[in-house]
């Protein structure tokens, strides 16, 4: 790992050379050393996914999750339990493998991914095709966003987070 980035950490030293692309673990990273800029993208890889699992003409969806409006009542019933049929041992291996691969784009440049992705995740021990047809809703999610990049620009700002422990049960006075 630190052999390929040496020669990216070489470069930018180097005023003669203003864009340095590399590929990494998949991941392509590219750094204007002018404007200080670094561009991180995983170029066609959406596409390839799709074309894997015979997903590629699918129509494409807006959210990464499906919401359901809430019904606000006196009396709230609990979610139903997931009561689909179980998944055959080869819907497993693909369901397994389809969230490993959303959870890794999630990691590297799909943040908005990360909460449905985290939700069919936890999931999986108990694989049912409900949980299939989730992990493909994401997917058809990414089938209408192929290209997502994830830039980072200087700046001088500073972050700054306070948080208070007991989740604003306090009452004032």
């Amino acid at each position: 790992m630190t052999c390929r980035l040496v020669p990216w950490v070489r470069a930018e030293s180097d005023p003669k050379h203003r864009f340095q692309k590399f590929h990494f673990c998949g991941l392509d990273i590219e750094h204007d050393t002018q404007e200080h800029e670094v561009t991180l993208y995983l170029n066609g890889w959406a596409r390839r996914l799709l074309v894997k699992y015979g997903m590629e003409e699918c129509k494409p969806e807006t959210a990464p999750y499906k919401y359901t409006r809430p019904v606000y009542t006196g009396k709230q019933a609990p979610l139903s339990e997931d009561d689909s049929s179980a998944s055959s041992p080869q819907l497993m291996t693909e369901l397994r493998s389809k969230i490993g691969a959303l959870n890794w784009r999630a990691a590297c440049v799909n943040h908005d991914t990360s909460l449905a992705v985290s939700k069919v995740g936890s999931k999986q021990a108990h694989p049912t095709k409900a949980l299939l047809r989730e992990v493909n809703h994401i997917l058809k999610y990414l089938a209408g966003h192929p290209n997502t990049v994830l830039q980072y620009h200087p700046s001088n700002m500073t972050l700054h987070t306070v948080s208070g422990a007991s989740f604003c049960s306090e009452t004032k006075g």
